[in-house]
């Protein structure tokens, strides 16, 4: 229960604004102890709730550690040569307590900040944990748990539960397991934030891929891939589930061989050489993390299967009407002053959204020659007419995109089969959306999470859950937001503010966190922070969940995989963050490869 071969005092304690309080442990310097104290272990103190025959010991997380000479104490304003003795003194006090404290000048000096939790021990024994009663006693003993407690402390109510996943485990102990509820996690929102090279993208595949193939619930994971990275790091799941997609918003999202493929009869013999080649090009111009590159050939042949059973999809908007392309883009249309002009756009807004026929090749050639002929001939002013141009020249790329499609049917996706597939509760689901062209992105984010969002709505639909994961999030939800920027916004804030309640989440990555719009940031229940040096950064995390400078100085010294998770909801030792070290993606590629 308790390690009782190190213990500390209690020396002090402070009210903290983010913390309630935080408390100041001195534990004897030993160099066993100086290696066995560490950030995130947990501490247990007795209260003032305690009495004769029940003993309460409140639970605090270590958030810092530091080694104290009090012959030197950092004091560095004197004589030099003094100094330098002095430093070599304390060297020698160091290292000669091995396993006993033989200086009352050297001391650990920790800062604890409370888990909300206490353990109660009547006295017969036994053992009970509840929420934390009273303070902690100044001058109590501080003893540090063992493993088995720990466990039991930071799970606490989930331990055994269904549709948990193991996320990682402390950083101090691998034996301490860290469980996540995954419901939570997913539809109470999600955000991921570190500084480039932390592992941003890394971590988000791996929590992926956990979700996807340790829980037994239909779970809907859709992705929203800027850089065209996860049909690599999810090159396992493309490969072995069943609807797994990556779903391109237009033929330049792919290289040539791979619209080849997708224009190609299957049964000539022609069509499995060009699925050969599509794979190796696909393979040779992804994306790889480090340590990945050296397996393209491996990747090929992943690459293949997944071509070959048609898992890469082209969209196609077969469903979209002119209504839906005139809403998608009816913004854009109004901005700046329009005068009288407003009221002709106006009109001809109302009579596109009237029409709701599926836009084809004729109705969108049709659309663009009237306004032409009624709209930009006449006598509007230079604002509207050169919104109406823009909107006219959205038309024409969807015309070109219409006119030149010649994908097999196999190959394609359109809006309607994926909210089916998205509503179907019979199965787990995976789609990635990659495109050349970040609009794109951002408009069919827009256009499927407003789509589901309406259609859960109207018709009382609560699960699956689904979860809108967008990496970048810095390129679909900027504070400043204007055009594609201002309708992935919106989109991301009605899921955070309202989806829940339909079973729709948002996961959100990114390294700028001082560029995101301040009202999402406050809507995850869950965080993963790393190093962030920005203090503007800190500041962001600090407001939107409370972690104190303390905390953050942790992760200054985190190495990759090394994470500080924070949650509400999803986790046993709610709101209380935690340091922990989630497993490298990369060897579990590696380890799905290598079986190929």
């Amino acid at each position: 229960m308790f390690n009782q071969e190190i213990s500390g005092i209690l020396m002090k304690v402070d009210s903290d604004f983010y913390t309630r309080y935080r408390a100041e442990v001195w534990f004897d310097y030993t160099k066993k102890a100086i290696n066995e104290i560490k950030e995130g272990s947990l501490l247990a103190i007795q209260n003032f709730s305690s009495s004769s025959d029940k003993i309460h010991y409140c639970i605090l997380e270590i958030s810092s550690i530091l080694p104290l000479h009090y012959g030197l104490n950092n004091d560095l304003s004197g004589y030099p040569g003094f100094l330098v003795e002095a430093a070599e003194n304390v060297y020698r006090d160091w290292e000669d307590q091995q396993d006993e404290p033989l200086d009352d000048a050297t001391k650990i000096k920790c800062i604890a900040i409370p888990t909300n939790f206490e353990i109660v021990i009547n006295s017969s024994g036994k053992l009970e944990i509840g929420i934390e009663s009273n303070l902690p006693m100044i001058g109590a003993k501080a003893f540090l748990l063992d493993v088995n407690l720990t466990n039991r402390i930071i799970n606490h109510g989930i331990d055994g539960q269904e549709q948990i996943i193991k996320i990682g485990h402390l950083i101090r102990d691998e034996n301490v397991k860290i469980l996540l509820k995954t419901e939570e996690l997913l539809r109470l929102h999600f955000g991921i934030f570190g500084f480039t090279g932390a592992g941003k993208s890394n971590l988000l595949s791996t929590l992926i891929r956990k979700i996807m193939l340790d829980v037994e619930f239909p779970v809907k994971i859709v992705i929203f891939d800027l850089m065209s990275e996860y049909s690599t790091l999810l090159v396992d799941l493309l490969y072995s589930i069943d609807q797994a997609y990556i779903i391109g918003l237009g033929e330049k999202t792919f290289v040539g061989s791979v619209l080849e493929v997708f224009r190609s009869n299957p049964e000539v013999a022609e069509h499995k050489k060009l699925l050969i080649k599509a794979a190796k090009d696909m393979a040779y111009s992804s994306l790889y993390p480090k340590g990945l590159a050296k397996y393209r050939d491996l990747f090929t042949k992943a690459f293949y299967k997944i071509l070959n059973d048609k898992k890469i999809k082209l969209w196609q908007d077969s469903g979209l009407t002119l209504a839906d392309f005139v809403r998608l883009h009816e913004k854009q249309l109004f901005k700046g002053y329009l005068g009288r002009s407003e009221a002709t756009l106006r009109e001809l807004v109302e009579k596109m959204k009237q029409v709701n026929r599926p836009l084809d090749v004729n109705l969108c050639k049709a659309t663009i020659e009237r306004i032409k002929n009624n709209y930009l001939s006449g006598d509007l002013n230079s604002i509207a007419r050169s919104n109406l141009e823009l909107f006219v020249k959205e038309l024409e790329n969807k015309y070109r995109e219409l006119t030149s499609n010649s994908t097999r049917p196999e190959y394609t996706i359109d809006q309607e089969t994926t909210l089916n597939l998205l509503n179907d509760g019979s199965k787990k689901s995976l789609l990635i959306f990659q495109s050349h062209d970040p609009n794109d992105l951002r408009n069919k984010a827009y256009q499927l999470g407003m789509s589901i969002f309406e259609d859960r709505r109207r018709n009382g639909i609560i699960e699956p859950i689904v979860s809108f994961i967008f990496d970048e999030a810095d390129e679909f939800i900027p504070q400043d937001a204007k055009d594609s920027y201002e309708r992935s916004s919106e989109v991301v804030m009605n899921l955070a503010r309202r989806g829940r309640k339909f079973g729709l989440g948002v996961g959100i990555a990114t390294q700028r966190i001082t560029y995101l719009n301040t009202n999402i940031m406050a809507q995850p229940h869950t965080y993963f922070v790393s190093k962030l040096p920005r203090k503007s950064d800190q500041e962001r995390i600090t407001d939107a969940f409370g972690i104190g400078e303390d905390m953050f100085k942790q992760t200054f010294k985190f190495k990759k995989g090394c994470w500080l998770l924070v949650s509400y909801d999803a986790v046993g030792l709610e709101a209380v963050p935690m340091p922990i070290y989630v497993e490298n993606a990369n060897d579990a590629i590696e380890r799905f490869l290598i079986r190929l």
